[in-house]
């Protein structure tokens, strides 16, 4: 029965993968990546396309078996949590206007929830997009009255953040300090080396501290299927994520480990795919590390259509105290 069941878990996988033939025209543009199933439910990200090959919407949501019977049926509940828009000016190559909009999800109703929209303009100087523009609102969480209430707040709050380009670093920051944002100030940087990204740092800085660092290490010679966007460059402080909750992925281990969260990511900038990659960092009350070793299926064009992922959980003296193995396909537009 277990070999069974572990063939229906790839299902969505093989099925959404493509082996593409030599002679097919192909245009390089990826149309979605799909994340392998756990307890019913599947993570994909979505590209849309308009006819000059840009990129219009990129769409994260989650797609799970609709089950009310207690019996398996072929219904999907799909969810959107994120969506980001772009828009052009003429033929202009690079956008100049990201729309995104996000949501979250209330485990005590079940329900999805809008949660803020953010207005993003590109300025570019010499071609190089030195700082943005950004109108942001959300709903904002409040624990003051301790009953983990939800308030909207409908007015768009202005923000500026500036960029900086050096021959092997890009560097970003955002200050939000003018209106008591929680996280007060934001940098990003990245560390190129042989023109693939070696390092990608994120702090956050408040009340308290928030790192995480992104160390690459190895690299395939195939083609990263992110980088072939127009977008590519605009957004090379940036990376494509699946998030997981490791409470539910975790193995052998007790609940009370102080890591929650697991991140699997793939770059823009790159022209290649890693092979090998970690994070590790500190939030809040925590340190955590998580080792990254990637495999994938290619088809005859050297884009991956299948990717396997073996995630070493290290503790704080480096030992090893849980292993986890996630599965993603990638489809292309024919």
């Amino acid at each position: 029965m277990k070999p069974f069941l572990s063939i229906l878990i790839l299902l969505p996988l093989f099925s959404n993968s493509q082996n593409l033939s030599i002679g097919a025209k192909q245009d390089r543009l990826i149309q979605s990546i799909t994340s392998d199933t756990i307890n019913g439910k599947y993570k994909e990200i979505l590209f849309s396309y308009d006819l000059l090959k840009r990129v219009t919407s990129i769409t994260e949501r989650t797609s799970m078996a609709e089950d009310s019977s207690k019996k398996f049926t072929d219904q999907l509940i799909t969810d959107t949590s994120t969506i980001q828009q772009f828009e052009y000016k003429a033929e202009q190559k690079e956008p100049y206007l990201r729309r995104t909009t996000s949501f979250y999800f209330d485990e005590k109703e079940k329900k999805w929830f809008w949660q803020a929209d953010e207005l993003q303009y590109f300025i570019y100087e010499n071609g190089k997009r030195v700082r943005d523009s950004i109108l942001y609102k959300s709903r904002s969480f409040s624990l003051l009255d301790k009953r983990h209430e939800w308030d909207f707040d409908t007015t768009f709050k202005t923000y500026i953040t500036n960029i900086k380009h050096t021959d092997s670093a890009f560097y970003y920051m955002c200050d939000k300090t003018n209106y008591g944002y929680p996280m007060n100030l934001y940098s990003r940087s990245i560390v190129q080396h042989e023109n693939s990204i070696s390092q990608l740092s994120a702090h956050y800085f408040a009340s308290f501290q928030i790192i995480s660092n992104s160390f690459y290490t190895k690299f395939d010679e195939a083609i990263n299927p992110f980088n072939q966007l127009n977008i590519a460059t605009v957004l090379a402080n940036e990376k494509l994520s699946f998030s997981f909750d490791l409470n539910k992925v975790r193995v052998n281990y007790e609940p009370t480990a102080r890591v929650h969260t697991l991140e699997l990511n793939w770059l823009f900038l790159n022209k290649t795919n890693a092979l090998n990659y970690y994070n590790e960092g500190i939030d809040l009350y925590y340190n955590y590390k998580h080792n990254m070793e990637v495999s994938y299926i290619y088809n005859q064009l050297k884009l991956p259509v299948f990717c396997s992922i073996n995630i070493s959980l290290l503790d704080n003296d480096g030992e090893v105290y849980a292993r986890k193995k996630r599965n993603f396909s990638f489809r292309y537009i024919q």
